[in-house]
This record gives C-alpha cells, sequence and structure tokens, in this order.
C-alpha cells in the first residue's frame, strides 16, 4: 500500500487536549470498513520521518473527507505536531484504509458492545454513525469511561444519536470528575459494572474494547473472567 497526500480541511479543537482533523484525499483511497484505521507520516527538511497509526472517527458514507479524532501527548512526537504546527491547507503524508479485525460489519451480530476509554471511542464514533446513516437496527450499547465532563468527546451528536435511535444506549462513566458536577457513575468500572452490562446484553453478542493499554486490558480480562468466549471480544490499544 502506497503513500498519498491528503489536504487539511478543517481542524476543529474539541478542548485543550484533543482535536480532530478532517483530511480529503488527493486520490481517492478503497471504500473504509467502519474500525479501520490510518497511518500519517511527517517528514522533517532534514528528512527525518515520524509516522503513527489513527484510527477513522469519520463514516465510510463520505469517501472525500477522512476525519481523525486526535490527542495530544507530551510523549508523542506525531501528535504534537499535528497539534501545534499543521494548519487548515497544509499537505499530510496518509496510507490507508488499514485493518480487517477491528471492524463492525451490519448483519454479523444482535448485539454490539462497545467500550471506551477517552479517545479510544474514535473507531466507535465510525461505527456508530455508519449504524444511523444505514438506518441498522442492530443495538449498540456504548459504555464511555473518561476523565471529566469537558473530555466527554462528541457528546452533543451522541446524546442525540440515543434520542432518535432506540437501538443505541449510551453509559458514561467519569473517572475523575467532582461529584457536585456529575450525576452519574464517578470511578473506574468494576467488575460488578461490567458485569451487569454484560448479563443484558450476552445473546448474539460481539464485544469491542479500545483505549488505554491498562484500560483494555482491565476491561478485556474481566469481560473473559464473566465468561464471554476469548473470539467474541476484539481489542485495539493506543499507547
Amino acid at each position: 500500500m502506497d503513500w498519498k497526500l491528503g489536504k487539511v480541511q478543517n481542524i476543529i479543537k474539541i478542548n485543550s487536549r484533543v482535536k480532530v482533523f478532517r483530511i480529503s484525499p488527493y486520490i481517492k483511497t478503497k471504500k473504509l470498513i467502519p474500525g479501520q484505521h490510518y497511518d500519517i507520516r511527517l517528514t522533517s527538511e532534514e528528512g527525518y520521518q515520524a509516522q503513527r497509526s489513527y484510527s477513522v472517527s469519520s463514516s465510510p458514507m463520505n469517501s472525500n473527507i477522512i476525519e481523525f479524532t486526535i490527542c495530544k501527548s507530551e510523549e508523542g512526537e506525531v501528535s504534537e505536531y499535528l497539534h501545534e504546527k499543521v494548519k487548515i491547507g497544509d499537505k499530510i503524508e496518509i496510507k490507508g484504509p488499514i485493518g480487517n479485525y477491528f471492524n463492525w460489519v451490519p448483519g454479523d451480530y444482535d448485539n454490539i458492545v462497545f467500550f471506551a476509554g477517552g479517545t479510544g471511542i474514535s473507531p466507535f464514533m465510525s461505527m456508530i454513525r455508519d449504524k444511523i446513516e444505514k438506518k441498522d437496527k442492530s443495538k449498540f450499547t456504548l459504555v464511555y469511561s473518561t476523565r471529566k465532563i469537558i473530555d466527554i468527546l462528541f457528546n452533543e451528536e451522541l446524546e442525540k444519536h440515543e434520542a432518535s435511535d432506540p437501538f443505541f444506549e449510551m453509559i458514561i462513566n467519569l473517572t475523575r470528575e467532582d461529584k457536585q458536577n456529575w450525576d452519574g457513575k464517578i470511578g473506574r468500572l468494576s467488575k460488578k459494572d461490567i458485569e451487569k452490562i454484560v448479563k443484558i446484553s450476552s445473546d448474539n453478542c460481539l464485544y469491542f474494547v479500545c483505549g488505554p493499554t491498562n484500560f483494555v486490558e482491565n476491561i478485556s480480562n474481566t469481560i473473559l473472567e464473566i465468561g464471554v468466549k476469548y473470539e467474541l471480544i476484539k481489542t485495539e490499544r493506543f499507547g
């Protein structure tokens, strides 16, 4: 698969740590399957190159725009450069779409449960948007864990989807929010929390877990302990 050039069409600041980058490829790429990612490569004037993989958060419907939801990491040279240096109109090298494992294909399972940690919600946004646009009746349950209210990405859009689609449910827990600011669950997801979700969704269900390594390992191991088969759990780690 060759590297291709794309043009940065828009940059949207979500909060102090997260920006959405919308890139249009100059040459049409293969149709996206929700859950796939692209590699982004940066090259300095001296010839030094750095690349990183980023999940696509847009749906496959508009192949002219590829959306990436990227969190700035102090130790991530690519994410830091994208946040601090890249401007609308800049050219970016991209390669993809990549990945045939962490995907949602309509009709395979009646129930889908997503466990998202932080920007691990990115590939799930692609899947959720695809489902909404296709009016698919698979049951989606999004379990979204992040730090504070300000860190809930795409909150308004997700609430709108939940209100309009009877087959989409969202459960949010915040790990560092003050109790006076949040009526929902505060703290990390416990085995009891996860067990309750698994019990409700267990019939013909596929589980996706995406986020930081510790989050993914904790959630996936807990699902296994509860008794879900290994082949029904798909994981993707960030960082």
